[in-house]
């Protein structure tokens, strides 16, 4: 079925949606709102939305919503929606429906799944088994590219990506005002192979990809954000007061979260960060370069604008943070942060004066249970830089001038911890991480650990013959200082 200019359906908001197959929108303008409603389908015949010429999608200016709907796919689309609420929205417990292709620009929100009330009276959670694919969101998108705000929880076991209720994938999220891809009072969202950079120049207080959970009820969590290149979130130049900034952020009583196999360099804030946060691993990751707006002591006095690449407080690279304080106006409780696993990365920081990994002092308490280490942590941008007193490579705790791997071992009651320069593919570039470029040309001294349920690497490799486990790269060489195989 044809819709659009020149058919019988000129206007999208009278096309009587089929029971099944495609319905193919041709090119142009259409200054209407696409709306799907109450429209129930299955797996074996779903309805396709879809523009006719993918070279030429159709513009809808008024956006697109499914609501209270079922196995909908919508395909190269052009969307914006200045005046509403999202480019495109999914919620009132639509599930199975997947936007792919789809460009979503010009709107307060790029593609949402699930939302507040709106104007209308209408609006609620998503359903689950939701994919956005292949997608772009930004440009004039004032707040997140990509934001799932509220879903039903745990997917049902015949969805391909049981446990995960919604799926975000090999999208680019770039350009947007707010987050890149925010997640908030949603549980077993699963975000991976996205390219999420330049975002948050609106303002501070945003993160290329942000986990947040508004109360402490259990509604956040149980997230993945794995094969993920995360760069340049944005904080104001020289404003010293702005928090965030961070590359990848689990926020307030977003729990028991996997940050895995990522690639995060180049932010303003920290690369990674913890944030009143429980149960979190964060293991095999590439953190590199970030807190480059490393000047923001106003808002929060030390010792909150430690700085760091991982972070056990709130300004760091990467952060894991807690302590009975009034941080920017939010109480934080010591036992908000516990249970948290920082292991198997690769750290380096290449601004003077910040360490590649700070460990806020109430995080080290022992009951609470955080492990950190072993990891691989350099400071320096190249072979001239050392680490040095006035450059450690981890503050945990009180700050130390204390730059040695048996020194961090003995803070951290881990072993294997690594104060190592590491040595990175200069053959992709490591000045274009996205391309490769940080993947470990040598195997480190450090090897890290081996993980029963260990899956492929950034690049699709293999875990069979690894010898080294240390970021989002594996290694596979015979010794020290060996070149990884490619």
């Amino acid at each position: 079925m044809v819709v659009g200019v020149g058919t019988a359906y000129p206007n999208l908001s009278t096309v009587p949606w089929p029971a099944a197959g495609t319905v193919c929108i041709n090119s142009g303008s259409y200054d209407r709102m696409l709306v799907v409603a109450g429209v129930r389908r299955s797996a074996a015949a779903p309805l396709v939305i879809r523009g006719r010429e993918p070279s030429d999608p159709p513009r809808l200016l008024q956006g697109a919503v499914v609501r209270n709907s079922s196995y909908v796919m919508l395909e190269h689309l052009n969307v914006a929606n200045a005046a509403g609420y999202a480019a495109v929205l999914l919620d009132q417990g639509s599930h199975h429906v997947t936007v792919d292709k789809v460009w979503a620009h010009d709107a307060p929100f790029g593609i949402a799944l699930g939302s507040a009330v709106q104007p209308d009276g209408l609006g609620g959670p998503a359903g689950t088994g939701n994919v956005v694919q292949n997608s772009g969101a930004g440009t004039n998108v004032r707040y997140s590219g990509i934001a799932i705000q509220a879903n039903s929880g745990e997917a049902s076991p015949g969805d391909p990506d049981y446990p995960y209720a919604t799926t975000v994938r090999n999208n680019n999220v770039s350009g947007n005002g707010g987050h890149g891809i925010s997640v908030e009072n949603a549980r077993f969202v699963k975000i991976v192979g996205n390219r999420v950079s330049v975002n948050g120049f609106n303002g501070g207080g945003y993160s290329g990809i942000h986990l947040y959970g508004s109360e402490d009820n259990g509604k956040c969590g149980n997230n993945l954000i794995r094969y993920n290149y995360v760069s340049q979130t944005w904080l104001l130049p020289n404003d010293i007061t702005a928090s965030d900034g961070n590359g990848i952020l689990m926020d307030h009583y977003c729990d028991s979260n996997d940050v895995s196999y990522n690639v995060v360099w180049g932010n303003h804030g920290a690369g990674i960060s913890i944030f009143t946060s429980a149960d979190n691993r964060v293991y095999r990751n590439t953190v590199f370069g970030n807190t480059q707006q490393p000047g923001r002591t106003t808002l929060f006095p030390p010792p909150w604008s430690s700085l760091a690449e991982i972070m056990g407080a709130t300004c760091a690279e990467v952060n894991v943070v807690t302590g009975k304080s009034d941080c920017g106006g939010t109480t934080v409780y010591p036992e908000r942060a516990r249970g948290n696993q920082v292991f198997d990365n690769v750290i380096q920081s290449t601004v003077y004066g910040v360490p590649a990994l700070y460990a806020a002092p109430a995080v080290t308490v022992a009951a609470l249970g955080n492990r950190i280490g072993p990891n691989l942590y350099w400071v320096g941008k190249d072979a001239a830089d050392k680490p040095n007193a006035n450059w450690p490579p981890m503050t945990y705790g009180n700050p130390t001038t204390e730059i040695s791997a048996a020194y961090i071992d003995r803070v951290t009651g881990t072993s294997g911890n690594a104060v190592e320069q590491p040595e990175y593919d200069r053959d992709r570039s490591a000045a274009a991480p996205q391309a490769d470029g940080l993947r470990l040309a040598k195997r480190p001294v450090a090897v890290g650990q081996a993980l029963a349920d260990m899956p492929a690497d950034i690049a699709g490799r293999a875990p069979a013959g690894v010898t080294s486990y240390l970021g989002a790269y594996h290694c596979q060489a015979a010794a020290a200082g060996q070149p990884c195989a490619p």
